[in-house]
Order: C-alpha cells, then structure tokens, then sequence
C-alpha cells in the first residue's frame, strides 16, 4: 500500500515429491484491495486493471501526511 501500485503476488501450488505448496496466487489493487485470487489448485488469471485507480488511491491515502517523525513533529 505504500507505493499504492498493482501488485502479483504468485505461489507454486500442488505437491512435488514431499513438499506441498499451497498456492493462494493474488493481485492486489493500489489501495490493497485483492482483485483476483486464485485456490489451492494452478490456474491461469487474467486480470484487466485500471490505471487510474493508481490517482484515486494516492488522493484518498497519503501515508506520507500521516508519518510522523518519533518527536511528534510533521514532516
């Protein structure tokens, strides 16, 4: 969220010899939003992302406003 960009995150899943890999493969929208997932079994996603959605969260959330120097002082 503090880059507030799409993000892919993606697992392996299934078992191979004694590992078993738990899949869970997400996108993630700039506000962090999930706006896709897929299971426990491989698959193929494919996600359509608006650009714009990159402005509107950065309007709504300005971490940088709220971060705070240990003394209390604004940045």
């Amino acid at each position: 969220m503090d880059n507030q960009c799409f993000v892919a995150c993606i697992n392996r899943s299934g078992v191979e010899d004694i590992l078993h890999y738990c899949g869970n493969s997400i996108v993630a929208g700039p506000d962090g939003e999930v706006i896709g997932r897929l299971g426990l079994t491989a698959g193929t996603m494919i996600i359509d992302i608006d650009l714009a959605r990159i402005d509107e969260s950065r309007t709504h959330q300005d971490y940088l406003k709220d971060l705070q120097i240990r003394d209390g002082a604004d940045l």
